[in-house]
């Protein structure tokens, strides 16, 4: 988060921003479970991408928020379909990390787990 943060105050673009594997076979990279109920290029990829702060929201953001946030997303992204040539814009959403734009509504349609703050995993 802090590295996209920082990428948008100082104008630069976010949508290419990666986090590449560091050692081989450990990517550093937080797999939630909404990425496992999403299809297997999710959970395989090594790289850290836009999208996997797309999916952290899920988990952080109340229900109503995210729904809002991934319709804004999905206003965006057509607004820019219809604006570039359709290899510009298959490059940018997989640079974001989305390999298909229904997965959007996929993950938005998986059941959100409430955070229990006071409880520890035993």
């Amino acid at each position: 988060m802090r590295k996209i943060r920082n990428s948008c105050a100082h104008n630069e673009r976010v949508y290419c921003l990666t986090r590449k594997c560091e050692q081989r076979g450990r990517s550093g990279r937080i797999l939630e479970k909404y990425f496992r109920m999403l299809s297997r290029g999710y959970a395989r990829d090594l790289d850290q991408r836009l999208f996997d702060l797309i999916v952290y929201f899920k988990y952080f953001l109340p229900k109503t928020e995210y729904k809002q946030f991934i319709s804004d997303l999905k206003v965006m992204l057509s607004d820019l379909q219809s604006r570039i040539h359709p290899h510009a814009f298959e490059y940018v959403h997989t640079q974001m990390g989305i390999k298909n734009l229904s997965d959007l509504d996929t993950l938005l349609n998986i059941p959100k787990d409430e955070i229990e703050y006071n409880k520890f995993d035993k």
